[in-house]
């Protein structure tokens, strides 16, 4: 492995708990997000882990096209 090649910084990642802290909603609802594959994650050892690209990705498909550019509220929660 080449020099340049470690010096890449990895892309941001989170834990289920992680998100499902962020949009307020439980860890239930975010592994059968992943489970039905909604939300796209990588699985290291038993660890899952929500990159930053999925979750915008999750969020655009989730949300009505009128409130995809608005910031989030408690109120816009995509809850199953």
């Amino acid at each position: 492995m080449r020099e340049q090649d470690l010096a890449a910084p990895a892309p941001q990642s989170f834990t289920v708990a992680e998100i499902a802290r962020r949009h307020q909603i439980s860890q239930g609802t975010i592994r059968r997000q992943i489970r039905d594959g909604l939300l796209e994650a990588i699985k290291i050892g038993r660890c899952t882990r929500v990159t930053a690209r999925a979750e915008a990705v999750w969020l655009e498909n989730c949300l009505p096209a009128s409130q995809a550019a608005q910031p989030e509220s408690s109120e816009d929660r995509c809850d199953d």
